[in-house]
């Protein structure tokens, strides 16, 4: 019933190894109808929609546009704005500096242009500093033009800028009497032996910004996501939620997750003399004598900020489970989550500075895709199916950094037709001899996943076992019904394969 990968495994092809003309001829045949179906729903009731402007966006970026360039035309014409900005986003949707470019053009139109041609300078002068903050590209030569650059400097110069960077850095009113205010710093959560681990390399020459920026990638580096948490969050999150789950955290035991990751950062910029405010919430009761008492986490997301060497950063190593900083340390990606709230270019630039230094440093050669050659991408669809499984079943990564790792690599290997057409990787939870976890399933159609789901051939691809097996669609929907496989976060679509019937297994 069951074929498990291996080198020599074949991967079912029925007429083509990437995405054929005929394939996009029948999407063409497929989608023309629908549009003009669009068009006159719209015209009847005004509305549009999710799939619509799906298909919408495709129709507008398919080559076939060209062919249709008076039906474009309409369409732009009719549905304006809204379907521009939509289709743009959607374009750009698997990029996220792209999407954050888009980001960045959107507060240019609607932010500078109303607020600025409308003369509110008073109003904006708060404002316009969060967004520089947040949005540091906005003084790129590309985003902005120089009437503009000097309209933003009229309303806050730079003077005004480094004044509030130093007022931030400072945590203006803040207590710094640390051991009495501070609850978890009170409790010293953190275990000993690992701080020494994470400690026990760095350079002695480094600045103080220069030794946070090692701690938080050290601990990227050394900690993982529990996985059981994010397959079942509901039946595992109590545990987390313990003050003294933080302690048992270590190189051997290095499940965690935001709040205990923003704990242990924070003690250890702590006794370093940084000041630092955390997000993390406290659940609190009283005493018998009505005196405040923290008794556990609160299970909601946590990052933090700190003030060093007169730079204010910001910390988030889970800004995304599968793509944030804890996979991004360890496959030497860009880091996201590690940021320079500073206004002032200069001080950008001495973080960024710090940063390159201690991340080179800290860096390890990512070879899984070395012997492939630079060219992976253009190789047969096929080919790189067989690349892929090959990867994934010999690398060094366990639990959640198991998929996060796959969850980054397909867009090593895959163009995103291929991601569109071709390849579904869902990550969905199992459940397995008194464990649950995350595991990938692979959804392989060599014609058109979306239009000829029949040719759909599934694998499945288990995190702990490290083995990609190729699932039959009735041993799928059984697995589904039964609760051996769970949806992580609702219901998903997982193409040929009906999950009507599934759900969690049960939490007790």
């Amino acid at each position: 019933m069951r074929e498990i990968w291996d080198s020599n495994s074949s991967i079912e092809e029925k007429h083509s190894s990437s995405i054929t003309p005929q394939i996009k001829q029948f999407k063409v045949s497929f989608s023309i109808p629908e549009i003009y179906d669009i068009i006159k729903k719209y015209q009847s009731d005004k509305k549009l929609e999710e799939n619509d402007y799906n298909v919408l966006c495709w129709f507008l970026d398919s080559e076939y546009a060209q062919q249709f360039d008076e039906l474009c035309k309409y369409i732009k014409d009719l549905f304006g704005d809204k379907l521009k900005d939509e289709y743009f986003r959607r374009k750009l949707n698997d990029n996220k500096d792209k999407i954050s470019n888009y980001y960045y053009q959107h507060v240019y139109n609607y932010f500078l242009k109303n607020e600025l041609d409308a003369g509110h300078i008073d109003d904006s002068r708060d404002i316009l500093y969060e967004v520089m903050q947040r949005i540091p590209e906005l003084f790129n030569n590309d985003m902005l033009s120089n009437e503009y650059r000097k309209k933003l400097y009229k309303i806050l110069p730079i003077d005004e800028i480094k004044k509030r960077d130093e007022e931030r850095a400072t945590f203006k009113g803040r207590d710094t009497d640390l051991e009495k205010t501070d609850i978890l710093y009170q409790k010293r959560l953190l275990n000993e032996l690992f701080k020494k681990e994470i400690l026990k390399n760095i350079p002695q020459d480094y600045s103080d910004l220069e030794k946070s920026i090692y701690i938080y990638i050290k601990l990227c580096q050394l900690l993982s996501y529990d996985p059981a948490y994010y397959a079942n969050k509901d039946k595992y999150g109590q545990e987390h939620q313990d003050f003294d789950n933080v302690s048992k955290i270590g190189v051997e035991t290095n499940n965690a997750i935001c709040y205990e990751f923003v704990t242990i950062y924070s003690e250890m910029l702590k006794d370093m003399g940084l000041y630092v405010v955390s997000s993390t919430s406290l659940d609190l009761s009283v005493d018998e004598n009505g005196n405040p008492i923290y008794v556990s986490f609160v299970d909601k997301h946590s990052n933090l900020q700190y003030s060093v060497d007169g730079i204010t950063v910001f910390a988030d190593s889970t800004t995304s489970v599968l793509c944030g900083d804890i996979i991004n340390a360890k496959m030497n990606n860009q880091l996201n989550g590690l940021k320079c709230l500073c206004v002032d270019p200069n001080k950008k630039d001495k973080f960024n500075a710090a940063l390159n230094k201690v991340y080179s440093g800290l860096k390890t050669e990512n070879t899984a895709f070395k012997m492939y050659g630079k060219d992976v991408k253009e190789k047969p669809l096929v080919e790189k199916l067989k690349i892929l499984f090959d990867v994934i079943s010999n690398t060094d990564f366990n639990s959640t950094d198991f998929i996060s790792y796959i969850a980054n690599i397909k867009h090593v290997l895959f163009t995103d037709a291929e991601l569109d057409w071709n390849l579904k990787i869902s990550f969905i939870g199992k459940n397995s001899e008194g464990h649950q976890y995350p595991v990938a399933l692979f959804s392989v159609n060599t014609n058109d996943i979306k239009n000829v789901l029949q040719d759909t051939v599934q694998y499945l691809c288990d995190s702990r076992e490290k083995m990609v097996v190729k699932a039959e669609k009735e041993e799928l929907e059984k697995m589904f019904s039964d609760g051996t496989l769970f949806f992580v976060d609702g219901k998903m679509n997982i193409p040929n394969i009906n999950t009507s019937q599934s759900h969690k297994p049960n939490n007790r």
